[in-house]
């Protein structure tokens, strides 16, 4: 009975990118009939691109049959009568199908010990390994859960930016994102408080028409000054990017007129920036807010994102039109009626303002 429950449980064990390794203790512990530590231990770093190792062993002998998973979801736990399966079932499949969800979870065997290099992209990784064994109460032995952490620390971090500076953001670590229908391997970000794709753009002075004819870009853009007040972060993703740009301030005030957002592009979340907020103190720099695919894309008029959220707060378009509100000074309701601009297809068929 234990085995066919257990059996139909594990069928579900997935290797995908995880969210977090959870905040309560384990309840499943390394014993000699099952063994599972990554590069070791019971919790691992590495750097996007270099080679992890899952060690795995077993006192049942080869060809004992047993899985391994790796869940992508927050943890949950599923309780067994000495132990426990520390995966999310419902997100999961095997190590030894590559990740796909329909798997035959036992039979596969292995020798009484085992190691696995891989090289996983960035991301949160939680690993767990089952031996059928008769022995056991019911009849499994789960090994601890053990947890990866995946980062680039290359590229995370705050940015070294000069005035009216860019920085492209690319290589193996970079997580390709689609903007506008177009995958891109690489993005700049731009001190003037943009992300753009294709090139760079080191332009003060934010303009709607240049966000009509230019490169593909997405931010609240305007003439900052972020090597000298605030911080601008890059964050890689497992399915994209954000970066943070965090109480930057208005060219030439002296530290006055300041601003915080994040810009997202992924997989996640399409194309969006969040927790946008202003001091009040803004002068008459000029500024351009939201997403345009450029010269590539549609220009169906200049959004009003202020009455846009006093209608509701969504709006349809076509799939190539830009979303963007400009103003010779503080955008009306910026950061401060509304403070998030999603487009959750990364392109311009949908927009929700909130």
């Amino acid at each position: 009975m234990y085995r066919l429950l257990f059996i139909m449980l594990v069928a579900c064990v997935a290797i995908l990118p995880a969210q977090g390794a959870g905040s309560g203790g384990p309840c499943s512990v390394n014993t000699a009939e099952s063994s599972l530590d990554i590069n070791g231990s019971n919790a691992a770093s590495a750097s996007c691109g270099a080679a992890a190792t899952a060690n795995v062993s077993t006192s049942l002998g080869a060809g004992a049959p047993h899985d391994i998973g790796v869940t992508s979801s927050a943890l949950t736990t599923t309780p067994l009568l000495d132990d426990c399966i520390e995966l999310d079932l419902a997100q999961t499949a095997s190590v030894w199908t590559g990740g796909q969800l329909s798997i035959k979870p036992f039979g596969l065997g292995i020798s009484s010990s085992l190691s696995l290099t891989f090289v996983p992209p960035i991301g949160e990784y939680d690993l767990q390994m089952a031996v059928l064994d008769a022995g056991d109460p019911d009849g499994i032995s789960m090994s601890q859960r053990a947890h990866l952490s995946v980062t680039d620390p290359s590229l995370n971090g705050a940015l070294s930016l000069g005035d009216d500076d860019n920085i492209q953001m690319i290589g193996a670590c970079f997580t390709d994102v689609n903007f506008y229908g177009t995958m891109y391997d690489h993005c700049y970000v731009g001190s003037n408080g943009e992300v753009t794709f294709s090139q760079g753009s080191s332009d003060f002075t934010a303009s709607y028409g240049e966000w009509a004819s230019g490169m593909p870009r997405i931010g609240w853009a305007a003439d900052l000054e972020p090597n000298n007040y605030g911080t601008i972060s890059y964050n890689g993703l497992s399915d994209g990017f954000r970066v943070d740009y965090v109480d930057v301030a208005e060219w030439g005030t002296g530290g006055t007129g300041v601003i915080s957002y994040s810009v997202e592009v992924s997989a996640t979340a399409g194309a969006s920036i969040t927790g946008m907020t202003e001091d009040g103190t803004w002068g008459t720099t000029p500024q351009c807010l939201g997403a345009s695919n450029g010269s590539l894309g549609t220009d169906p008029g200049q959004a009003n994102f202020d009455a846009l959220f006093a209608g509701g707060g969504a709006g349809a378009g076509a799939a190539s039109d830009m979303w963007v509100d400009a103003a010779g000074g503080m955008i009306t309701g910026a950061g401060s009626t509304y403070t998030n601009i999603l487009l959750p297809t990364a392109d311009g068929s949908s927009i929700v303002i909130n």
